[in-house]
């Protein structure tokens, strides 16, 4: 190949933005469709012509300066001249006559690489070697000679006496080079006060020329692909509807979440296999961009560290996000990577010079499944409640076929839906949707039956998909039932209220623990032959009292993976299901025969708990420890006969 592809003479107009650019400086990248029968010749340069197919301002192309005369095999550029693939520069004697001076092989800046997210600068160095072209990309503060040198490691020809004469080379021409505009964030973005959505281009800004570069596949097919399979496998079936709208619900999480009170609004779908749950997931995602867990796709995999997990969401704000089977991860409790995707940003960290480093940060919705419950294998922390929707053991699709042809069709036809819907919502404005979220979240908070402390912010999210929903069928003129999806959620809020009392929770297990454990306790005078835990009396017509001692109370509290026993006395106490002092948790009680009064824990359960005491749980073999951390499951319909557990 001859010099003449070098971006410093006329040429046609390439589309290089095709060409992916990866965000990995150093990259060496190997052409080989170089022609080395390409004729030398050198011809002035002019402005390049625009070419239809080009997208606007997405180069920003300079008038290159004359190199050499017509017909001439040499390439010159100031004092240095390009022959073929050998890189030369003049020397002039003291008697004036002017020598070639061999530099080495040629090296040049084919383009310069602007990242729109942060303004750094990288360029995309082209050099000869092993008989081949190759490519790399540098950091500009490569070019200087220490750094320079290094690049030897990647072929290029720069030792350290011919460094200085190449960094000048560089500099030269690096004037006179392209330009390319590109971004790796996606979502909302603001700039200048203005508020875009950045995706495969930015939306909502007309003078912007940056494109995608980065490690998703964000487009494919066509919308009318998208929207067909849509329409024939989706719409009509309630759970899938709600796994569509919640994709399209990412953009308004982050778009609100100041009002919203969260970054990242969370579903977690689990139960058996083949129940669709990743074929749900795929919905969530396609309007955005690649609905797969394979390479370039928005569906992720639970990583064996909490850092790994939430490292694959920054810089994403306002695009759907999957974390796919949960249940292949070794993670024993979810508490800590709940609360963080939840709250949207990295942990605190120092550097060196004892200074707060930069928090990266994500928002949206994120969709995960596994066959286990995340709650189940974290704590009791009503907040956790909150912050993850969960939906069990839910047939999600109609069919195997159904699942076979949704997962086949989107991943042929995905992308193009999302970045309309920004658009759309630009156009709506932030207060429309702010009202139109308002009505649908008290209408929902209005048909609560069951109500807590916690129902309003439940709303909030719940208000905020069907508000989603609302706005999808205006803009893609679907036919999502409103109503019947309003049900749906519904349903799925009002099973969960009861677990998220946090009182109940804890009376529900120490209620279990005491039937299970009932022989630590005294009773009618019968003093326990191992560890003792307290007490238990009944008199007829009252209820039944159980005094625990401190250490071992505030040891089944965590067990049961309850944090803070403060805070579930506190609860306790609030639902009456403790006897205690005036303005204390405790009561004083004389629990060994032997021993002086001592401040002990006395909860209150119904008249007929000693005749369950009285029957024995010696013969039911399914109640086990509930072990902090564990997978054990404890169920809060407790029957009078205590026949079964879960």
């Amino acid at each position: 190949m001859s010099f003449s592809k070098m971006p410093l003479k006329k040429r046609k107009k390439e589309n290089i933005m095709p060409e992916k650019i990866e965000s990995n400086e150093n990259e060496v990248v190997t052409d080989e469709t170089d022609d080395e029968n390409e004729p030398d010749d050198c011809e002035e340069p002019l402005l390049d012509d625009p070419v239809e197919d080009e997208q606007p301002n997405q180069v920003q192309k300079k008038a290159k300066r004359p190199l050499c005369a017509a017909n001439s095999k040499e390439q010159r550029y100031r004092d240095f001249i390009v022959r073929g693939h050998e890189l030369f520069k003049e020397k002039e004697s003291k008697d004036g006559s002017v020598t070639k001076v061999y530099v080495g092989r040629t090296v040049y800046v084919k383009r310069i690489e602007n990242n729109t997210d942060d303004g750094t600068v990288q360029l995309l160095l082209r050099f000869f070697f092993n008989n081949e072209w190759k490519e790399v990309r540098v950091k500009r503060s490569q070019l200087q000679l220490r750094e320079l040198t290094k690049l030897m490691d990647f072929g290029l020809d720069v030792p350290d006496f011919k460094a200085r004469d190449v960094a000048r080379f560089l500099s030269y021409q690096e004037n006179d080079a392209d330009i390319v505009y590109y971004h790796e964030q996606l979502g909302w973005v603001k700039k200048d006060e203005q508020l875009m959505f950045k995706h495969q281009k930015i939306i909502g800004c007309n003078d912007c020329s940056s494109v995608f570069q980065g490690e998703v596949d964000l487009v494919k097919g066509s919308f009318k692909g998208w929207r067909r399979v849509i329409k024939q496998e989706v719409l009509g079936q309630t759970p899938l509807e709600f796994a569509l709208v919640c994709g399209f619900a990412a953009p308004l999480v982050s778009l609100l979440a100041k009002d919203l009170d969260t970054e990242v609004l969370i579903f977690h779908l689990f139960g058996e296999s083949s129940l669709g749950k990743t074929t749900a997931a795929r919905i969530v995602v396609s309007p955005f961009g690649r609905p797969s867990r394979k390479e370039k796709g928005l569906m992720y995999q639970w990583k064996s560290s909490q850092n790994g997990t939430v490292a694959q969401f920054v810089n994403k704000h306002g695009i759907p996000l999957v974390l796919d089977e949960a249940s292949m991860n070794r993670i024993k409790d979810f508490t800590d990577v709940i609360y963080q995707l939840a709250e949207g940003r990295e942990k605190a960290r120092m550097t060196k010079e004892l200074k707060e480093q930069k928090r990266r940060a994500w928002s949206g919705l994120i969709f995960s499944t596994a066959e286990h419950s995340l709650l189940q294998k974290s704590n009791q922390n009503s907040g956790l409640r909150v912050r993850v929707q969960e939906i069990g053991n839910l047939v999600w699709t109609k069919s195997k076929e159904n699942a076979e042809t949704i997962e086949r069709e989107l991943l042929k036809h995905y992308g193009h839906a999302g970045p309309m819907f920004a658009e759309y919502l630009l156009k709506v404005g932030e207060q429309a949707i702010t009202e139109l979220w308002a009505k649908w979240t008290e209408a929902f908070y209005n048909r609560m039956e069951v109500k807590d402390n916690l129902s309003q912010r439940i709303s909030n999210k719940y208000g905020l998909i069907l508000a989603t929903a609302e706005l999808v069928n205006r803009r893609f003129d679907f036919a999502i039932d409103l109503e019947k999806l309003a049900s749906f959620l519904l349903e799925i809020e009002q099973s969960s209220a009861g677990e998220r009392d946090l009182g109940e929770r804890a009376y529900q297990y120490l209620r279990q623990m005491v039937i299970q454990h009932q022989n630590n306790f005294i009773r009618k005078n019968l003093i326990p032959k191992g560890e003792c835990w307290g007490k238990i009396t009944h008199q007829s017509g009252r209820p039944t009292k159980v005094m625990f001692l401190k250490e071992p109370f505030k040891k089944l509290i965590f067990q049961g993976s309850f944090d803070d026993c403060s805070v579930v006395l506190r609860k306790l106490k609030e639902k009456k299901y403790l006897d205690h002092e005036d303005k204390k948790h405790t009561r004083k009680k004389k629990i060994h025969p032997n021993a002086d009064r001592e401040d002990v824990y006395c909860l209150l359960f119904d008249e007929n708990f000693h005749q369950i005491l009285e029957k024995g749980v010696s013969t039911i073999a399914d109640i086990t420890t509930a072990k902090r951390h564990s997978n054990a499951v404890i169920n809060t319909d407790i029957v009078d006969d205590m026949s079964e557990f879960d």
